[in-house]
């Protein structure tokens, strides 16, 4: 959502456009006929930019968070969101955060529902991505990031893991333990 926004103008992703300007004078001003051998690709950017006034209080930048970058999408860059892809969008956050802070219990049975709703989800997050972010083949890019296992192919791959463990377990055993 942050990168739909940024192509409009990369304004759009930061919370305080103020603080954002500054950034961008400084880096402008501190960038002119100077290069840093040690910074990535001779390149800097908004963040590596010192900001406050000297006072020892910094200042920092943040980007906005979800829920404001679906608003600006649809106010600012006028982009309509259905209302499925916006659910859509909110629930995959709200499942990685609860993953993230480990607040939801996982049996089973509710992998399985987990997954079944992510893949629903995803199709429609990703049709609306391919649909706005055209410079780019999201589809390829995704398809080429997905790791898909079978069952039989997890099943083993947790097989050799519990082989590796065991194996390094008792490689820690000393012959006198035995």
């Amino acid at each position: 959502m942050k990168y739909i926004l940024s192509k409009q103008n990369e304004s759009l992703i930061f919370t305080d456009i103020n603080l954002y300007m500054e950034a961008k004078e400084k880096l402008k001003n501190e960038s002119k006929g100077k290069k840093n051998p040690f910074e990535f690709n001779n390149k800097r950017n908004v963040f590596d930019v010192e900001l406050g006034n000297g006072n020892n209080k910094k200042k920092q930048l943040y980007t906005i968070n979800l829920n404001e970058a679906i608003k600006r999408i649809k106010f600012l860059v006028d982009i309509d969101i259905s209302k499925d892809v916006e659910t859509a969008i909110t629930l995959i956050n709200d499942y990685r955060n609860h993953i993230t802070h480990h607040s939801i219990i996982l049996d089973e049975p509710s992998v399985n529902e987990l997954v079944e709703k992510i893949k629903f989800l995803y199709s429609h997050i990703l049709d609306f991505f391919q649909e706005y972010i055209t410079e780019r083949d999201v589809m390829k890019e995704v398809d080429a990031e997905r790791y898909l296992y079978t069952k039989q192919e997890w099943e083993q791959y947790q097989s050799d893991m519990e082989y590796f463990y065991s194996e390094r377990a008792m490689s820690d055993i000393s012959s006198d333990e035995m």
